[in-house]
């Protein structure tokens, strides 16, 4: 299913919003069950089905997957905040396994 550029800007502000809770919420008032649940909603079955380009071609969950947060970085960007592009790139720093690593492939 295609999105208009309308709908990609209003999913892409409903998701900072929810990553900038996310971020806030800490112990005790928010419970690891209720950041199960403030995740679950950031990435929904919208997200999970977003496809992003690699350099291997478009993203695909069976021949080349991405990790949830490229499908974040992409969809988000900077998220208004000067912190987030260090994350994204913190992410990207950390040792990738499984069937999403891909060789050369770059922030």
């Amino acid at each position: 299913m295609s999105m208009t550029q309308k709908e990609l800007e209003e999913l892409a502000e409903t998701k900072v919003a929810l990553l900038k809770q996310f971020f806030a919420a800490e112990p005790p008032k928010e419970r690891g069950e209720d950041l199960v649940e403030l995740w679950n909603r950031i990435y929904d079955d919208t997200l999970k089905a977003t496809m992003i380009e690699t350099v291997s071609g478009p993203s695909d969950d069976v021949s080349n997957p991405v990790f949830p947060y490229e499908k974040l970085r992409a969809l988000v960007g900077d998220g208004g905040s000067w912190k987030w592009p260090r994350m994204w790139r913190r992410c990207d720093e950390l040792e990738r396994r499984g069937p999403a690593y891909r060789d050369g492939d770059t922030s």
